[in-house]
């Protein structure tokens, strides 16, 4: 593995909580391993959005605003 270089970065009391027990639930040693596979998870799915890998929502985005009054919060099916 390629020398590392040190990178601060601050989280909520509450994100470094959870972080601190996700990184252990998930078999990691060390929570640096677990930042790291969650940045390159991350960027691997932007990538793929993307190129136009993921699937689009099911909907346009526009869908429920034209065939719904904005006063209703679901359309009724």
């Amino acid at each position: 593995m390629g020398k590392k270089e040190r990178f601060a970065f601050y989280l909520t009391p509450e994100k470094k909580a959870i972080l601190e027990r996700r990184y252990q639930e998930d078999g990691n040693r060390s929570m640096t391993a677990f930042v790291e596979r969650a940045v390159d998870f991350y960027l691997d799915y932007l990538s793929a959005n993307d190129a136009g890998l993921l699937q689009p929502p099911p909907w346009p985005m526009g869908w429920i605003s034209r065939r719904c009054p904005p006063s209703w919060v679901m359309c009724p099916v």
